[in-house]
């Protein structure tokens, strides 16, 4: 008897766990958009990225809203060149301070980074304005070539706190770019190296989507 109390205490403690994971904030999406949505552009054309959303935040597991209006949203963005080379870390293809010219930004304090290969990522401030966060960034390309492109915040395991957030709890917030588009995926296909034409379409929901996005650029 003492053994099957025992037992049940166990088993209680554990789902009483789970429970109370389940009912943590820990997932949320960020909507994202590509504008116009094209697969192909030409050089010179203006693409936007723009990341849009309240301060009011739905998390996507138990469906319950949060303020997060002091999170600090560290916005990205990214070029990978992938119509030609042999390797996804040729530095020649992660240039992306030289493949795209950077028109205005919401942010005037966006900077680039660079990484002991050669490539470059851009770095911003999302701005809340009106109870709203607003990432608002105008890209022009300067390259022809095959492109996948991410941009958006990731914030994963983060330990900033809000108000409903549980301790010793993390979350993660991603951007979820073009919701319900296929982000022109079919491109990757025509790539000659391996970790496009072939590793990402294993798993796409995973590597791919939500936060790529594959277009043409032609003269």
């Amino acid at each position: 008897m003492k053994h099957l109390i025992f037992v049940t205490l166990i088993i209680f403690t554990l789902s009483s766990c789970i429970k109370d994971k389940i009912d943590c904030p820990i997932e949320f999406e960020l909507p994202g958009q590509v504008l116009p949505y094209d697969s192909v552009y030409h050089i010179g054309d203006t693409i936007s990225l723009v990341s849009i959303f309240s301060k009011n935040v739905t998390e996507i597991n138990n469906h319950k809203g949060y303020n997060l209006e002091n999170i600090k949203w560290d916005f990205s963005f990214r070029a990978f060149r992938i119509d030609s080379g042999k390797t996804s870390n040729d530095a020649n293809k992660t240039q992306t301070h030289k493949c795209f010219n950077i028109i205005s930004s919401s942010d005037t304090n966006w900077y680039w980074f660079y990484f002991s290969n050669g490539g470059s990522c851009l770095y911003a401030k999302n701005i809340i304005k009106n109870d709203s966060f607003n990432f608002i960034l105008n890209i022009s390309p300067q390259k022809k070539g095959i492109y996948i492109i991410g941009f958006g915040s990731g914030i994963y395991d983060s330990n900033q706190d809000f108000k409903g957030k549980c301790k010793n709890v993390g979350f993660n917030a991603q951007a979820l770019n073009n919701k319900g588009k296929d982000n022109n995926i079919f491109l990757l296909k025509e790539s000659p190296i391996p970790h496009y034409n072939d590793w990402i379409l294993q798993k796409p929901n995973e590597r791919f989507y939500p936060f790529s996005f594959a277009f043409r650029v032609i003269e």
